[in-house]
């Protein structure tokens, strides 16, 4: 069955359906997705997830006690076995969120994405491209912040790091680091 597709980032994309996906049981990114009053913006994020031309990847949504409860639905309407579903019990906040996923998530690249954010189709394979190709053991990658409006509010640069430190939450990294 193919992934639902919503307007915004994807909706000119045909998504993938799942004779089209060919996915290892051993996934190389664990994207934690932590969502709190943001499930408008869940399809989206999503949606950018399934249109990565890399797919060997997990995304866990932490819903941090969302008065909705909607998360749960939006991620089985993805009949997407990449992409799970956890609740917390009471609303703890967006590092709780990330940390309960980071635990449950199990590849060698952790990525953090918050439920109103979206990548670049190409994002996962150019990150992980990069830092293997630089040996090193996180990335910062560049990001827009965008609004309602179509011009870009800011351009953030891209480096690489190469000693063993924590990096931001922002950055795609190395599970050993």
């Amino acid at each position: 069955m193919a992934s639902p597709v919503m307007p915004g980032l994807g909706s000119d994309r045909k998504p993938m359906t799942d004779d089209q996906v060919s996915v290892s049981p051993e996934p190389r990114v664990t994207i934690a997705v932590p969502c709190f009053k943001q499930e408008v913006f869940l399809f989206e994020c999503l949606n950018s997830l399934i249109a990565q031309t890399m797919p060997l990847w997990q995304a866990l949504v932490v819903d941090d006690c969302s008065p909705a409860r909607s998360v749960d639905r939006i991620v089985d309407s993805y009949h997407d076995s990449r992409i799970r579903s956890m609740r917390h019990d009471s609303n703890r906040g967006p590092a709780a969120a990330k940390n309960t996923a980071l635990q449950a998530g199990d590849a060698p690249f952790v990525l953090y994405v918050d439920a109103d954010d979206f990548l670049h189709p190409e994002f996962l394979s150019a990150t992980l491209e990069a830092i293997e190709r630089q040996g090193t053991d996180c990335a910062y990658t560049a990001f827009q912040c965008v609004g309602l409006s179509t011009d870009v509010r800011f351009t953030h640069m891209l480096c690489f790091l190469r000693v063993r430190r924590r990096c931001r939450p922002t950055s795609t990294w190395r599970r050993t680091v």
